[in-house]
């Protein structure tokens, strides 16, 4: 499931994508690309799956490791 989800997330992104460069004013394609973003880095597809992200946190990080 977590397979279909993330394609899903995946073909939007590649269908709005040039939408929100085009149109940067449109309230609707950017509402759709954050709400897809959420989506994909809440960790709700993550559930189950394996991962290997080889990418820093985004945003404030309160833990550093020692």
């Amino acid at each position: 499931m977590q397979d279909r989800f993330s394609e899903g997330l995946l073909q939007t992104l590649i269908e709005i994508g040039p939408q929100c460069l085009a149109e940067p004013e449109n309230y609707q394609v950017r509402a759709s690309l954050m709400w897809t973003a959420t989506l994909a880095l809440n960790g709700l597809i993550d559930s189950g799956v394996p991962q290997d992200w080889a990418h820093p946190h985004a945003g404030p990080r309160t833990h550093r490791p020692a």
